[in-house]
């Protein structure tokens, strides 16, 4: 979620030390009384209302990498997370989980679903639920 902008920062503050309530702030900027309460807060404490920085940890794949993955994903017909994850870390130098690995495939719109153009799978399935299959 992107940070409120310093313009409708100040002008809440403004509105709340003009005399106006909390509650008619909170409701004239479309914001909720507990972002009322803590840019006033932070004004009081501070006397600045600049936006925090943003925590968090970066990212282990960046834009670069991405598409130096992309080209490895359409490089092979039949890749795996542990096949990418080496091709990257002998391509980059950086070794990245197949855990972030995953994350940066969803994103980038990649899934596990088979397209149409490849075979079915060979095992022949009963037409009944498991629960209900006789053990061989």
């Amino acid at each position: 979620m992107r940070p409120f902008s310093l313009d409708l920062r100040q002008r809440i503050v403004d509105a709340l030390q003009s005399g106006q309530t909390r509650s008619a702030v909170a409701e004239r900027f479309g914001v909720s009384l507990a972002t009322v309460d803590r840019f006033a807060k932070q004004w009081r404490e501070q006397s600045d209302l600049a936006p925090r920085p943003i925590t968090g940890r970066p990212r282990a794949i960046l834009k670069a990498d991405q598409e130096l993955l992309q080209t490895l994903i359409t490089a092979q017909k039949d890749v795996t997370l542990e096949s990418l994850s080496q091709a990257l870390a002998e391509q980059t130098g950086k070794k990245i989980s197949l855990s972030a690995l995953q994350r940066n495939l969803v994103w980038l719109g990649y899934s596990y679903k088979k397209s149409r153009g490849l075979p079915m799978s060979e095992t022949p399935t009963s037409g009944l639920p498991s629960w209900k299959r006789s053990p061989k």
